[in-house]
């Protein structure tokens, strides 16, 4: 890496991409002229209209003194920017995010088919599940995408989770999990991919199972 070839004295290195925790950690013992660790592990969440609404998230590890320096440059991107333990414990959390969210959005496609199947009205659905207990970010951000099936423009072009759920499944195999649900969720995304569709919104999944309910049904 070039940027610890030519470390000096009170550099700090902000490694902000996803990759996976192995190779996060390869540069976690590297420091500097002056002894201290250069490398900060600080993923990113939140899509560009989230982080510039204010609400992405920031998950800074690392070296405790020096990622409290960095924080109030941090916070100028996203407000909410958090210490959150010893170096990798930033990638361990965005990989958990990353799951869940793609997990969340398959679930929310899934279960606004089912209602769509019934018969029940998406616009219904949306004022009646969104407020109950079945709602969440997820469900706030994407059902309306559903509803329109507005693909595109969008801000969260499924090409992204794609990349980052064949990083989580690796760390699902690495720690010897079971993860039944991640390698059905990241099936789906494999789909996507092989229709074509990556640049589309994370919710075009919908239209993934949609087409295999129909053919299900031939």
């Amino acid at each position: 890496m070039a940027l610890l070839a030519g470390a000096h004295a009170g550099l700090a290195i902000v490694e902000m991409n996803t990759f996976p925790v192995a190779e996060k950690e390869q540069h976690q013992g590297a420091r500097g002229s002056d002894g201290r660790h250069l490398m900060i592990d600080c993923p990113v969440s939140g899509t560009q209209p989230i982080i510039r609404a204010g609400n992405g998230v920031i998950m800074i590890s690392g070296e405790e003194a020096q990622c409290e320096a960095v924080k109030p440059m941090l916070e100028v991107i996203c407000p909410k920017t958090f210490y959150v333990g010893p170096y990798g414990t930033g990638i361990k959390l965005k990989l958990m995010i990353n799951f869940m969210v793609g997990a969340n959005t398959v679930a929310l496609a899934e279960g606004m088919l089912f209602g769509a199947s019934m018969g029940l009205d998406p616009q219904l659905m949306m004022d009646i599940v969104g407020p109950s207990v079945a709602g969440s970010t997820v469900f706030n951000m994407r059902a309306g995408i559903i509803k329109d099936r507005a693909w595109q423009p969008c801000a969260g072009p499924s090409k992204l989770l794609w990349k980052d759920l064949d990083i989580v499944e690796e760390q699902a195999d690495a720690l010897g999990l079971s993860a039944p649900i991640l390698r059905l969720c990241n099936d789906y995304y494999k789909k996507i991919e092989k229709a074509g569709r990556l640049e589309d919104e994370c919710a075009v999944v919908y239209e993934i199972l949609e087409a295999e309910s129909k053919a299900a049904a031939e």
